[in-house]
């Protein structure tokens, strides 16, 4: 029963995903459309914020896939692994895959590195460790934190209390919901401010 569940996931995700780009345009004025003019305005701009939120986001994990690619190339060239490129672009494209990517990107390397020279093993595992823990520890907390406008040292302690809370699935999303929450937060303090000003001038 859970083989069945998860083939027919890897089936219907791509077909779900695929309509939810091509008509996701519609989701916001089918929301907005039950509620009077102005709180569909509210709303609408609402939910604008955190779509660019999320956006930000997912470029902010491309960018760090892409630097950790990088590092990757010139650790592979420097120990003169064969492949390098091939090996380094496979492992950017697999580190877009939250927990689970860093291990499936090793993987091939490792490989590689066995049939070149057995000594390679420990010089490609060293390599990738270095890499991790700089995009780990550096990068990535310094990429989300600016396209997020967020402190790195915020990220930091999001993903640490994610994790400590909710285990895997609270690293894997608690800065893009931390995120969200204070773009709510901020849109609706602004709102409150406006109202509360319109409100001073309306005694004045």
């Amino acid at each position: 029963g859970q083989l069945i569940s998860f083939i027919a996931s890897l089936v219907l995700i791509p077909f779900f995903l695929f309509f939810m780009l091509k008509d996701g345009h519609k989701l916001i004025p089918f929301v907005t459309q039950i509620f009077e003019k102005k709180k569909a305005e509210n709303i609408r701009s609402l939910l604008y914020k955190i779509n660019e939120t999320l956006t930000g986001y997912i470029q902010g994990q491309l960018l760090v896939s892409f630097i950790l690619g990088i590092l990757l190339f010139i650790g592979y060239v420097i120990i003169r692994l064969d492949y390098a490129l091939t090996l380094a672009l496979f492992a950017m494209v697999m580190n877009v895959i939250p927990f689970l990517g860093p291990f499936l990107a090793v993987i091939p390397a490792l490989i590689v590195g066995a049939f070149q020279d057995p000594m390679m093993i420990i010089w490609v595992s060293i390599i990738t460790l270095v890499a991790q823990q700089v995009e780990s520890n550096l990068i990535s907390p310094n990429v989300m934190g600016r396209v997020l406008s967020l402190h790195p040292l915020t990220v930091i302690t999001v993903i640490l209390a994610g994790g400590s809370i909710a285990g895997f699935l609270g690293i894997l999303f608690a800065v893009p919901f931390y995120a969200v929450l204070k773009t709510i937060f901020i849109h609706c303090y602004k709102m409150y401010e406006a109202s509360k000003l319109r409100k001073e001038k309306a005694e004045i």
